[in-house]
């Protein structure tokens, strides 16, 4: 049976979901807020699209579309480049492969697996940028960055959940 245009455009949309929020998660973070030391604070939203999507819809949130999205950030925050890039596609590959165990789980499930996958792209992102700075960064700002990152999730995977019950639901046409 073919498919009507219509139909093509809507799951093209349909498709581009994932990576549209995660892009929009992305600028959120990056908003200047005026909270003093929030911009070295602030909780690591793409991070938590990428994790979500590659976990439960890893065919819409390759490693190809994480790797831009970290670049797109390395660029816009004026980090080095690749940083942010490298990390976010070792989150999508790690969730890719592991998303058998988190998918169809409790909530607090995936919270826990956001933690245990946060905990070394924060270490990760530490090292890289400390060893760039020829000097260790400040860990206490890492710790409290991660720790505000995994408090933070439970919002943001609200709003991921709500999109992909949406995203899934037939069309009205």
């Amino acid at each position: 049976m073919k498919q009507s245009p219509w139909r093509k455009v809507e799951q093209a949309a349909r498709n581009l979901v994932p990576l549209s929020l995660t892009l929009i998660l992305l600028l959120i973070g990056l908003l200047p807020l005026q909270i003093p030391a929030y911009g070295q604070v602030a909780p690591a939203l793409a991070l938590m699209g990428i994790y979500y999507w590659a976990v439960h819809r890893p065919d819409l949130m390759n490693a190809p579309a994480a790797f831009a999205i970290g670049l797109l950030n390395d660029l816009v925050t004026g980090g080095p480049v690749g940083v942010n890039s490298l990390v976010m596609v070792l989150v999508q590959l790690v969730c890719a492969t592991q998303g058998r165990f988190l998918k169809a789980k409790s909530f607090l499930v995936t919270w826990w697996g956001f933690a245990m996958v946060a905990l070394p792209a924060v270490i990760a992102s530490w090292l890289i940028g400390s060893a760039l700075s020829g000097s260790a960064l400040p860990i206490k700002t890492t710790l409290f960055y991660y720790l505000f990152t995994v408090a933070v999730f439970p919002v943001i995977g609200w709003v991921m959940i709500r999109a992909h019950t949406s995203l899934l639901r037939p069309a009205e046409l």
